[in-house]
């Protein structure tokens, strides 16, 4: 029971957060993606290398679809406990799935890194 009760906060006090900071990498909004990670994420990372990688996954994917359900695990990074919520995103001819690891700051979950891989799709040949 008291697993299906961690469950249950973890989605509803972290999933929000994730999935706002997905909808900014898809609406290509930095500067608001930005002011929901971390000061870990901030002190290796300013808004303008934020706004190029942005560009990177704006390029790599092409045009986002809709995200479909995620998934999520725990792990340790650097002695905290970060929950990584994965996201897969249908584009044309991709396979895209976001990597957002969520850490507890100040009362807050904030993003700690964000990471896109995107797969090509294998095409069909027709007789």
């Amino acid at each position: 029971m008291r697993n299906l009760q961690l469950s249950q906060k973890i989605t509803e006090e972290m999933a929000p957060v994730a999935r706002q900071f997905l909808q900014y990498v898809i609406d290509n909004q930095p500067d608001k993606a930005y002011a929901i990670t971390s000061t870990k994420f901030q002190s290796a990372t300013d808004v303008k290398s934020l706004r190029t990688i942005f560009m990177q996954y704006q390029m790599m994917a092409g045009s986002f679809g809709t995200p479909s359900s995620a998934v999520w695990h725990w792990k340790r990074v650097d002695d905290e406990n970060v929950v990584e919520i994965v996201y897969s995103i249908p584009c044309p001819n991709k396979e895209v799935t976001v990597f957002i690891p969520l850490v507890l700051e100040k009362g807050a979950y904030r993003v700690l890194s964000v990471y896109l891989s995107a797969v090509n799709r294998a095409k069909t040949l027709s007789k």
